[in-house]
């Protein structure tokens, strides 16, 4: 657990080191609260003036999340008094093991491509796609964002590790038990729609349509979060975030076949 968050801070202390040449004093408000701006005042209408209200609420909301629920997989397996672990656990670890070291790869690779893009002097080159889609961004080429994916994978290991600590455990009531319980089943899909719609997939890739223009072709070839093919919606549309892209789509289109 511990590697889990310290690699998350020290990743957020040199993106944000290196972008701000270490004074951590930002011109403008990130990606992701710019992309939710233009999200609910152009889409849904909310005026202006209410913007800073709405950030604030994002911020808050995002601080709750950090303190209690994705706080609860921890909290539930540190209350576990017994000596062994069980097979569920075992594996719940491994799964959380083999996701870290695969959302590291990714990240090695996306950080590989920012160098050689930037050594050869293409500055709206895509990762994943040609000719950044060799083996060495191979990942890249599975998925849109394959270290998001790896996220999530590791938050339901997490999640299915703490799983018969709540079972086995003695001294909760029922109560307690359904909440933590309903906790853990809700914490994968709280962390998906933040991966993908919240604070990961959907801004990155809004700025990335509008910055690289073969991004759009990208979308249409590729998945966006999951790395092998699912009878799900893989977004595999071009401008996709775009609330009207998506609409347009929904509406006129037939589902999505597999490619």
């Amino acid at each position: 657990v511990a590697l889990h968050g310290l690699r998350m801070a020290v990743g957020a202390i040199v993106m944000f080191g290196t972008a701000t040449r270490w004074t951590f004093q930002f011109a403008d408000d990130l990606p992701r609260y710019r992309y939710a701006r233009l999200r609910w005042e152009q889409h849904d209408g909310m005026p202006s003036s209410r913007w800073w209200m709405k950030q604030h609420h994002d911020i808050l909301g995002q601080g709750l999340a950090n303190c209690f629920m994705l706080a609860i997989p921890c909290a539930v397996a540190c209350h576990d008094a017994r000596d062994v672990a069980s097979a569920v656990e075992v594996l719940g670890w491994l799964l959380w093991m083999a996701a870290w070291v695969f959302e590291n790869i990714a990240d090695g690779q996306k950080q590989l491509f920012l160098w050689e893009s930037a050594k050869a002097g293409h500055s709206t080159a895509v990762l994943g796609y040609h000719p950044y889609d060799g083996r060495r961004y191979s990942l890249w080429t599975l998925c849109r964002h394959p270290n998001y994916f790896a996220e999530w994978v590791c938050w339901v290991g997490l999640c299915l590790a703490a799983a018969p600590s709540l079972v086995e455990g003695d001294g909760e009531s029922a109560q307690v038990r359904l909440v933590f319980g309903a906790s853990l089943l809700y914490l994968p899909r709280v962390m998906y729609d933040c991966l993908v719609w919240w604070t990961g997939a959907g801004p990155a890739e809004h700025f990335s349509v509008t910055k690289r223009a073969a991004y759009r072709e990208y979308q249409t070839k590729t998945r966006c979060f999951w790395p092998i093919e699912l009878p799900v919606d893989h977004m595999r549309i071009a401008g996709w975030p775009d609330v009207n892209v998506v609409a347009a789509k929904a509406t006129r289109s037939p589902p999505e076949k597999a490619k």
